[in-house]
């Protein structure tokens, strides 16, 4: 992950792979299949600027599709 935000020069966090409580807390948890599949961007303040809850875990949003979310953010 590291490496990502060094090469992107991202100066935020990335949240990766599973996390139930951070899924819970956002509402993008799936019981039924006990985990959750989602892309969200939250702005500094807190506020979801992007979420995208897949239908399986082929279903993401592209690369280009989230940079233009974030640029967005400046």
């Amino acid at each position: 992950m590291e490496r990502t935000r060094d090469a992107l020069k991202i100066l935020f966090p990335l949240i990766p792979g599973p996390n139930r409580k951070l899924a819970e807390d956002y509402g993008v948890f799936n019981p039924r299949w006990n985990y959750a599949i989602a892309t969200l961007v939250v702005d500094k303040t807190g506020v979801v600027r992007f979420e995208h809850i897949a239908a399986n875990d082929e279903d993401r949003p592209n690369a280009a599709k989230v940079i233009e979310v974030l640029r967005g953010l400046r």
